[in-house]
């Protein structure tokens, strides 16, 4: 009579929980997610969309596109990883299937046999580690933050020849990184060409900001991948000079959110030469000069 009374029991425990012995039972609970935007940069908007995926072990990755706090059902109950980033444009996706592999990537092309890309969009995104408990509402607080880099270019044109006046000047800088690892929220080692053009905003004053995924510090195996910034500038009377200055090792501890470089651009009757008058870096916040 026991016998029986505990197969009964048994048969009743696995129907409540929607199990049978040919699959394997798997929990599910609610997340309560929510969004904390303090590490917004000053004029932006926070995203009306932020794309949210969990990733476990034992199950595929769940994906939500989520617009504000809400609380989202049947999460794969255990320990989970999330991850949330803003929906981006000239961005597409690669091993998205794993945490490990997930990965964005900016749009590259190829011009004269050079691999180059676009400016960056701004990214904002933020991962977490939380274990969802089953039949349960358990909370994740994400705080997003910019995963990108800015480079403020200021130029200033010093005439040491009674020559034209600048009319335009354009550049670019090699070594821009083009793939962004969302396990390890920052740029990995990739190389393509951003080009640029600048704003006149004096006579002799030109500038330009850059948004970057990153800009490959070196690595213990691996040799430094170089930032060689080129300039183009055109004079009123259709002259145009060009310079190259290798800016790697300056990028080297290029860590932060923001740079701002200073460039003295020099025009003689020699040609034209660059060099670095000013340095300055700043976590989208507190200011740190080198």
């Amino acid at each position: 009579m026991k016998q029986v009374r505990f197969i009964f029991l048994v048969g009743l425990i696995l129907l409540s929980t929607g199990c049978d012995f040919s699959e394997v039972c798997h929990y599910k609970g609610d997340v309560r997610v929510s969004f904390d935007w303090k590490r917004l940069v000053q004029g932006d908007s926070a995203p009306s969309k932020m794309e949210t995926i969990f990733y476990s072990d034992e199950n595929s990755p769940q994906a939500f596109s989520v617009s504000g706090d809400t609380t989202l059902r049947e999460i794969s109950a255990g320990q989970q990883h999330a991850i949330t980033f803003n929906h981006l444009p000239n961005i597409t996706f690669q091993g998205m299937e794993k945490m490990e592999t997930a990965q964005l990537c900016l749009s590259t092309y190829m011009e004269k046999e050079t691999l180059h890309t676009v400016q960056a969009p701004m990214i904002y995104l933020n991962k977490q580690e939380l274990k969802v408990e089953p039949y349960d509402t358990t909370v994740c607080h994400f705080v997003p933050m910019p995963g990108i880099q800015q480079v403020n270019f200021e130029f200033a044109i010093i005439q040491e020849a009674d020559i034209g006046s600048p009319v335009s000047l354009s550049g670019e800088l090699s070594g821009v990184a083009t793939t962004y690892s969302l396990s390890q929220m920052k740029a990995v080692r990739s190389s393509a060409i951003l080009e640029f053009s600048t704003e006149k905003k004096a006579e002799n004053e030109f500038w330009k900001n850059i948004r970057v995924l990153g800009l490959n510090p070196s690595t213990a195996d691996g040799e430094a991948i170089s930032k060689i910034l080129s300039v183009s500038l055109t004079l009123n009377d259709g002259h145009i000079y060009t310079s190259e200055l290798d800016l790697t090792r300056k990028f080297e501890n290029f860590l932060s959110g923001v740079l701002t470089c200073r460039i003295e651009i020099h025009i003689s009757s020699q040609g034209m030469s660059m060099q670095v008058a000013d340095w300055e870096t700043r976590d989208w916040g507190d200011i740190h000069i080198r």
